[in-house]
């Protein structure tokens, strides 16, 4: 890594370090020409951070209109009407209620995306050693390995090694990395809060349409650590530096304006926000020039802030606009002109195609920072994902945006059905008052309120009532028909939502709504997969291929994401099993399944496979049924019993037979009748014939649990001959 900060005072610190170890000065004229060497490469970079800082002005005024609809989507989102709506319904005289389709919508999108991009039980990436197509067909060769003097290969026990042991072994060792990597990065991202971010992209993605993660960054953590000494344990403070994730708010990030992709920006500026204190602790970060940081505090110059939604954003909550008097200091990720590294005192290659990629902080037109990107690969730290992408602009479609005229109608008719509601709900009453004064001298009607009759005519001209039409149902009717059409212009149904409806009530019929539901998702978790998984997370692999000190975990390997491919299908997998454990009911097929997968696969889609119990505590709760079933079955000693009469005998058994012979006619009978009130429940309902007999299976269940007890008696007492 080229650092452009150390430029500056090597002369100067030179200088010193001869005068500590003794040895000879430079000469006056030489301390001169390097400070004054010095100072030209400090001008140079102060120039730099002038023009950077024109050019991230002139992307903050491109971006305007978009921010301008970004105010827009945040204000439906919190149920806000816009300042002038609000006047003209005010100036109208209507009703100022807003009833919000748009909220519900965007936090379903938001909730089932993290629900299945940022799982609780494993990571949404997985990483595979990359293929050799030279191993792959070693690992079928059965020849023998020989050494180049043509001597065979053997083990310790004198065996041959052949060529596909090698291979197994080499691809096994690459295995063994890979799952060292995949712990490794795990552990990273677990550290950084990597779920917690995605899903405050996510809901960036539902309200502006656009996600932005920046990563890897280098997050520096303060650890206590206990370590033991001669005089026992003392406290130590630890620093560590790790790889991490952060959210950039759309607000904040200012891309190339000129590209539709992120990976087609010339260049991407990211605009951070810093008190005093914040600048001051840049002064003891590695890689910020110190005299430029001083530059910056001791100026008497106010901060220019340039972030005017702030204060928009505080009167959509009601709250006061507030003078901010933080630093705004911007960082530049993209191309450094040649010339400008030059006179900064970078040596660069004299070759005219060659083009380095900077990182540069600034603030007040003063750069704090200057270095040519770290990374090796040259990538940029940034990813963004969508919503729903906009081909004209990097930034993409939200939810509110998608709502806005759905949106618009569900408002306009709910406001009509309140006023309407309010006039027609009783009559306007005319007063002739040349006619009637009222007593207490107020003309507002009230109960039991007393007039003076001062006029000529009846007494029915004083007064006359005329009743405002309702029209209820013609508004509810575009209301709903407004609601609907927000399912249908964002693609997310009240099934989707949780909410079934009139929806078939059938399992199968409920899996294919879900499916068909889910099918928008399943797009969005793919383009989520494909902006940012497989983009963040192949730069951390780099990272950790550079930098990380751990030789074991190093290897060639491939980033696969798993948003769409494993954690999606999830629910799916889990209505399937549901569905499959009818299969039990027929020894036949049921002995095809196993049930401690089988139960082990639907509790852990669920997770919630915390509670099943293993398998050592299950085969002792099965033993012990058996014990006490064993002992059930012997039952407790029967005192000595007289033999019964033989004639007895058979006049009861006769009886139970024929109890036996009549109860079996009863049983079908009420067969064919119970079939019959299923056929006439499901032509009655429009439900099927399997939903009829669930309905009508308690009763069933009642009467099969009597007939049968009986059944067991009668059987029983028919072998004992023990009579009724």
């Amino acid at each position: 890594m080229l650092d452009l900060n150390t430029q500056r005072d090597e002369a100067a610190l030179a200088r010193d370090r001869m005068a500590m170890d003794g040895a000879f000065l430079p000469d006056d004229e030489a301390v001169d020409e390097a400070e004054q060497l010095a100072q030209k490469q400090y001008e140079a970079r102060q120039l730099l951070g002038s023009g950077l800082a024109m050019q991230a002005q002139e992307q903050v005024a491109k971006r305007r209109v978009i921010e301008d609809r970004w105010i827009l989507d945040l204000q439906q989102y919190n149920g806000v009407y816009p300042p002038e709506k609000l006047q003209e319904i005010i100036n109208a005289g209507g009703s100022q209620a807003f009833v919000n389709v748009t909220r519900p919508k965007a936090d379903t999108f938001s909730a089932r995306m993290a629900d299945m991009i940022a799982p609780t039980d494993g990571a949404n990436f997985g990483i595979k050693p990359t293929p050799v197509p030279e191993l792959v067909q070693a690992k079928t060769d059965d020849s023998p390995l020989v050494t180049p003097a043509g001597k065979a290969v053997v083990t310790d026990q004198g065996h041959p090694v052949l060529a596909k042991d090698m291979a197994a072994g080499i691809e096994k060792a690459a295995e063994d990395a890979c799952d060292l990597m995949m712990t490794e990065m795990t552990d990273q991202l677990a550290e950084a809060g990597y779920n917690p971010v995605q899903r405050d992209i996510i809901d960036d993605m539902a309200i502006y349409g656009t996600g932005i993660l920046k990563g890897p960054v280098i997050v520096g953590k303060t650890r206590k650590a206990w370590m033991r000494g001669d005089g026992g344990y003392t406290l130590h403070t630890v620093e560590e530096t790790k790889p991490g994730a952060m959210r950039v708010s759309p607000w904040d990030f200012f891309p190339d304006m000129s590209a539709t992709r992120i990976k087609d920006c010339e260049f991407i500026f990211e605009r951070h926000y810093m008190t005093r204190r914040q600048l001051r602790d840049l002064l003891k970060t590695p890689g910020f020039d110190k005299r430029a940081v001083r530059e910056v505090l001791e100026s008497t110059s106010k901060p220019v802030n340039t972030a005017s939604h702030l204060n928009r954003i505080r009167a959509i909550s009601g709250l006061q606009s507030v003078e901010d008097n933080r630093y705004e200091v911007w960082e530049y990720h993209g191309p450094i002109d040649k010339d400008d590294l030059a006179s900064m005192g970078v040596k660069v290659d004299e070759d005219a195609l060659t083009e380095y990629e900077g990182v540069v902080w600034f603030c007040q037109n003063v750069v704090l920072k200057a270095v040519i990107n770290p990374m090796d690969t040259g990538d940029r730290p940034y990813s963004a994902c969508y919503c729903a992408k906009d081909d004209s602009s990097i930034f993409g479609y939200g939810y509110p945006w998608l709502l806005r005229a759905s949106q618009a109608v569900a408002n306009a008719s709910w406001r009509m059905v309140i006023d309407n509601a309010g006039l027609s709900v009783g009559p306007q009453i005319v007063i002739d008052r040349t006619k009637v004064v009222p007593l207490d001298g107020d003309p507002k009607l009230k109960p039991r309120k007393t007039w003076d009759k001062i006029g000529e005519g009846s007494i029915k001209e004083c007064f006359e009532a005329f009743s405002i039409d309702s029209h209820m149902t013609e508004l509810m009717e575009i209301f709903n028909v407004a609601v609907r059409l927000s399912d249908e212009e964002t693609n997310l149904s009240q099934i989707a939502q949780g909410n079934q409806g009139n929806a078939t009530q059938t399992a199968q019929g409920m899996t294919i709504l879900m499916n068909a539901a889910n099918v928008v998702l399943r797009r969005a978790v793919k383009s989520y997969d494909d902006d940012i998984t497989l983009t963040f997370i192949p730069r951390l692999y780099d990272w950790n291929m550079q930098f990380n000190s751990r030789d074991d975990i190093k290897g060639d390997y491939n980033v696969v994401a798993l948003g769409s491919s494993v954690l999606m299908e999830k629910e799916s997998q889990t209505q399937a099993l549901l569905q499959a454990a009818n299969l039990f009911q027929n020894p036949e097929l049921g002995d095809w399944i196993d049930d401690e997968k089988y139960v082990t696969a639907v509790f852990k889609n669920q997770r919630t496979d915390s509670v099943l119990r293993t398998k050592d505590e299950v085969q002792k709760r099965r033993d012990d049924r058996a014990k006490q079933a064993a002992a059930a079955a012997q039952g407790p000693p029967q005192p000595a019993q007289q033999p019964p009469d033989p004639a007895i005998n058979q006049l009861k058994a006769a009886e139970l037979q024929l109890k036996y012979e009549t109860l079996k006619v009863s049983m079908a009978e009420q067969e064919r009748a119970d079939h019959i009130k299923v056929m006439q429940l499901a032509q009655k309902d429009k439900i099927s014939e399997q939903e009829a007999r669930v309905t009508l299976g308690l009763k069933k269940m009642e009467i099969d649990a009597d007939t049968k007890a009986m059944m067991s008696e009668i059987a029983v007492k028919y072998r004992m001959g023990s009579g009724i």
